[in-house]
């Protein structure tokens, strides 16, 4: 119980930085996650976007990501990404 309680808070805290803009809720409830970085793709048919799932954002719309790991925000009734984070080296 002690782990699973420090894990949490971990989490917590390794993920407070979510602006209110981008996440609907807090980062247990909202629209904000890690995802690994190798499912977020270029899309083939308009390169200028970064994919993830259903989702799309412009390229031009990817934050540099304050911990080295990549980050959507995104609902799941909507296409789009409201934030999406990724490391300095992915984007660059």
């Amino acid at each position: 119980m002690a782990n699973s309680t420090i894990l949490a808070a971990a989490i917590f805290v390794a993920h407070a930085w979510y602006p209110p803009q981008c996440c609907n809720g807090d980062e247990h409830g909202g629209d904000c996650r890690p995802v690994p970085c190798e499912q977020l793709t270029v899309d083939p048919r308009n390169p200028d976007q970064v994919v993830y799932g259903d989702h799309a954002a412009a390229k031009a719309e990817i934050r540099q990501s304050p911990d080295g790991q990549c980050h959507v925000c995104a609902r799941p009734s909507s296409w789009k990404m409201f934030c999406v984070w990724m490391p300095k080296e992915v984007t660059s």
